[in-house]
């Protein structure tokens, strides 16, 4: 009886690179989201040019920030934004802006606001927004400008 006998060639060493792009794309998912919160965060708008700057350069990530959304093309009012949440410019709008900012204070304590309109924007409609606030309970209000010296 012959018996076979099997030869094994050299052994190849692969990578197993599938945990590699796994991470890879959770990274990737990762920072897409964190780019989606900063994004939902803060409106884009042309702020105040100021010539010197009272406060300081960045915000900090307790803040609360209330955005006065610029005037659509055709003149309507787009209202307020805070974090991912939308008001109508509206007394109603305003009486839910009022809850949510309570709210969001009562989980953060005593946070300061950062109140962002264009530079643009007329004082009738922040004026609305400083009122709110001020109905919420919260003292520490700023307005955000940039320094006229920034690029």
């Amino acid at each position: 009886m012959a018996s076979s006998m099997y030869q094994r060639g050299p052994v190849k060493v692969q990578a197993n690179l599938t945990p590699l792009i796994d991470v890879v794309f959770l990274l990737i998912t990762f920072f897409l989201l964190v780019a989606q919160i900063q994004r939902t965060r803060l409106e884009r708008m042309e702020l105040p040019r100021l010539p010197t700057a009272e406060t300081s350069a960045t915000a900090p990530d307790d803040a609360i920030v209330v955005n006065i959304r610029p005037l659509g093309p055709d003149g309507e009012a787009r209202g307020y934004r805070f974090g991912s949440q939308a008001f109508e410019e509206s007394p109603a709008g305003l009486r839910e802006l009022v809850d949510a900012l309570k709210s969001d204070a009562s989980v953060r304590g005593e946070p300061r606001v950062l109140v962002r309109a264009s530079r643009t924007e007329a004082y009738e409609r922040v004026h609305p927004v400083l009122s709110t606030i001020a109905q919420a309970g919260l003292t520490s209000v700023h307005l955000v400008t940039i320094d006229e010296a920034a690029p």
